[in-house]
């Protein structure tokens, strides 16, 4: 709490650039994995979404690991991640048609692949933050255009309505935090 005992847990090359950059991350202590987004060169096409194990494998270094998976890559450019049970929300802030959206695929098994993503809104202008509300079956998407929408999931209580705008701001918009009754 007092920011003493930090661990890295990956660390990648310099040399590996905007390649090796890490954007959003999520964590799953239940399963024991880190999740994390690299969006690769602005529209490049070339994002990629990674699993990694919370503890380092035995003779091994954050910057030399074995146990790291690339679960999608040749995204347009993930941005943040939201983990819900066996669901990963992404928000993607690359070039249309994949871009620009709020997508959601389920958690692959060990060693496998991600299934092709399931996109669930488009239009944002640069979408960046995300925070999914399960039990309601909203997600909420911020976008550097300065607008914050609600999107009803396919599978929750407001399914089958439109998105809707909660804020259309003249500011940039990024991170956001949900937080749960009672906070």
């Amino acid at each position: 709490m007092d920011g003493g005992g930090l661990t890295d847990l990956v660390v990648n090359p310099a040399a590996d650039g905007v390649m090796g950059e890490c954007v959003g991350v999520a964590v799953d202590p239940a399963r024991g994995h880190l999740y994390w987004t690299q969006k690769g060169p602005a529209k490049g096409g070339r994002g990629r979404i990674l699993r990694a194990g919370l503890e380092i494998p035995a003779g091994q270094s954050a910057g030399h690991r074995s146990d790291i998976e690339v679960l999608w890559d040749g995204l347009p450019e993930p941005i943040d991640l939201h983990l819900d049970g066996d669901l990963l929300y992404w928000t993607d802030r690359g070039a249309a048609p994949a871009g620009n959206t709020l997508n959601r695929a389920p958690l692959p098994a060990p060693g496998e692949p991600g299934q092709r993503p399931e996109i669930l809104a488009d239009g944002f202008a640069e979408a960046i933050g995300l925070a999914v509300d399960a039990r309601e079956g909203i997600a909420y998407v911020s976008d550097l255009g300065g607008r914050l929408r609600a999107v009803p999931l396919p599978d929750g209580p407001a399914a089958g309505r439109p998105p809707r705008e909660i804020l259309a701001g003249r500011h940039p918009l990024t991170g956001l935090c949900l937080l749960p009754d009672g906070s």
